[in-house]
């Protein structure tokens, strides 16, 4: 994921310098992508990987979250369950709510990897599509200033 994240960094250079993520030697010989629909497309596309980058945060950082929480309620009812007075109905319930937390806080903490998955992978297939589509291509400064100013993308779900 570091190698694409790199990738996306060296398309971020390219498109704001318009000099393409290409070697000197080449880049002579690239054709210039005067298009402002190639241009808009990469730029979108740029955009859109940015945006799930900042999804995959958030979606691991809540995954860890849910472990944590389910982790902490299971050394809770590990060290709960030898103190339990089983003659008593409040030390019962007590329990019984205890492990009724920490079976909700197990079930979120599972439902949220593949949510994890998902946006790892929508994020993978956005960054494969700026490599195989933008990495590499001269844009014309010029269009790529004019179609900023009017730049307007989609959200990339």
């Amino acid at each position: 994921m570091r190698a694409a994240m790199a990738k996306s960094f060296v398309l971020t250079a390219a498109l704001i310098g318009g000099l393409g993520a290409i070697s000197a030697g080449t880049a002579w010989a690239q054709p210039v992508t005067m298009s402002p629909r190639a241009v808009t497309a990469c730029l979108c596309s740029q955009d859109a990987v940015a945006q799930l980058q900042g999804q995959v945060q958030e979606a691991r950082r809540v995954y860890a979250e849910r472990r944590q929480a389910a982790q902490a309620l299971s050394r809770q009812v590990e060290e709960a369950r030898g103190r339990v007075n089983v003659d008593n109905a409040a030390d019962i319930d007590s329990f019984r709510n205890l492990l009724a937390r920490r079976d909700e806080a197990e079930r979120a903490y599972q439902e949220q990897g593949p949510a994890v998955g998902d946006v790892v992978a929508r994020y993978n297939a956005a960054v494969a599509g700026v490599n195989g589509n933008c990495t590499g291509k001269l844009f014309d400064p010029e269009e790529l200033r004019a179609v900023r100013q009017t730049l307007s993308c989609p959200r990339p779900y």
